[in-house]
């Protein structure tokens, strides 16, 4: 997802699949292009996938906090 990269693993019981986890940065635009990659040792390809993002707001609250210098030790 643009200039990060993520790094496959084998996935479990499945002889020559892989998966991969990826973040998308809050940083990023929504409509940043998202790829998949396969390489070996000769070649790399690229290939697009069907992604949608979905923005959301972070939740913000207020902590009260209190002086603490009036409790007993």
């Amino acid at each position: 997802m643009g200039d990060y990269t993520f790094r496959s693993f084998p996935l479990p019981d499945h002889p020559g699949q892989y998966f991969s986890l990826f973040a998308f940065s809050w940083q990023l635009d929504p409509a940043t292009p998202m790829w998949v990659y396969a390489t070996n040792p000769t070649a790399r390809r690229r290939v697009d996938f069907w992604h949608k993002v979905f923005p959301k707001q972070f939740r913000d609250s207020t902590i009260r906090l209190e002086d603490m210098t009036s409790i007993a030790s």
